[in-house]
């Protein structure tokens, strides 16, 4: 049985995620993104999906929702996702990072996993940080996300 506090802790890590999410996405329209419901057949201009959901398996086969899909017809032709685990509290968050770097590798697209927070051990955002590669990148900070924008990076 969960104590209040427990729920309590849930619910706020819940509420701070979509509010990440939701400044994420509002800095993805102020350079100049378009915001889908799905991908579009045709591919006109720099899009993103929030959400996206049945493009890709997870890792238990079964479809997998992305924080975001991101599509640029020169930056990213070939997509980018973009995910992010935000906690600032110790909770059960970086319990669930080696299901999401193994989703998110499965994938075969470039990622960007955002570590946000400051609630998840040292020793889990390590090891989210010895899993990158030429397809998985992993930030710890928002600030490293805004210089991506702002160098015009995304």
């Amino acid at each position: 049985m969960q104590t209040p506090l427990k729920s309590m802790q849930g619910w706020q890590a819940t509420f701070n995620g979509h509010h990440w999410e939701h400044d994420l996405i509002d800095r993805l329209r102020r350079h100049g993104y378009q915001q889908w419901g799905a991908p579009p057949s045709l591919i006109p201009e720099p899009y993103f999906v929030h959400q996206c959901r049945d493009m890709f398996q997870s890792i238990y086969d079964t479809p997998l929702t992305l924080d975001l899909y991101i599509y640029h017809p020169w930056k990213h032709p070939e997509g980018l996702i973009i995910e992010g685990k935000y906690q600032e509290n110790n909770g059960s968050v970086d319990e669930k990072f080696p299901y999401v770097v193994e989703n998110l590798k499965s994938t075969g697209k470039r990622c960007i996993l955002m570590l946000l927070g400051g609630g998840a051990r040292k020793e889990a955002i390590r090891w989210c940080l010895k899993q990158q590669d030429e397809k998985l990148g992993v930030m710890t900070s928002w600030d490293e996300w805004v210089r991506l924008l702002n160098n015009g990076l995304l």
